[in-house]
């Protein structure tokens, strides 16, 4: 987590790969920001119109890193212990977050993929045409682009279901593609 923390935060940005998640693609980090610092991504235009600050910024560079995994693991877990060590960051993000879904259009889609156990319980089965709302303890990951969430739904070890996110004020995204 340190060495995240100190390249975000000190260190000068370099094209790097990267694996988000065990079994996902490889993306390459930072790409076109080559030499940035933490002042040059605060200084984008959208950073500015948001109001963000270089704490914000720096902790939705830190999400879209590996280390969204920590954040979302203990929000999920419900263990206010494990919340109250990653307080910071996590009350830093949501207000960076909370700006930058102001700027995001209300009639926007957008796209997630989950389990496929977890997206269909077993009721489901006996009532397929029933609706059903899935509440998520922890950062929603995701994205416009259906072809993006394809890389990510399912793998060889498990079936993954591609879940649409109809816009409301209440699930309004906010695009952090262009901080990693």
């Amino acid at each position: 987590w340190m060495d995240d923390y100190e390249y975000v935060v000190k260190e000068p940005a370099v094209n790097k790969p990267v694996k988000l998640l065990s079994l996902g693609p490889v993306h390459t980090r930072d790409l076109g920001h080559e030499g940035w610092r933490l002042s040059n991504f605060t200084d984008q235009h959208v950073c500015r119109r948001a109001k963000l600050s270089q704490a914000e910024v720096a902790a939705v560079r830190l999400y879209t890193s590996p280390r969204f995994g920590p954040v979302n693991r203990n929000l999920r877990a419900r263990d206010p212990e494990l919340v109250q060590k990653w307080a910071t960051t996590i009350t830093i993000l949501t207000s960076a977050l909370l700006k930058l879904s102001e700027l995001s259009p209300i009639n926007r889609f957008l796209y997630t993929s989950w389990p496929a156990y977890f997206a269909c319980p077993p009721w489901r089965k006996s009532r397929p045409d029933a609706s059903a709302t899935i509440v998520v303890k922890g950062f929603l990951s995701s994205t416009s682009r259906t072809d993006v969430v394809a890389h990510y739904n399912g793998n060889k070890f498990r079936e993954g279901v591609l879940c649409v996110i109809e816009p409301s004020f209440g699930a309004r995204g906010a695009d952090i593609a262009r901080f990693g």
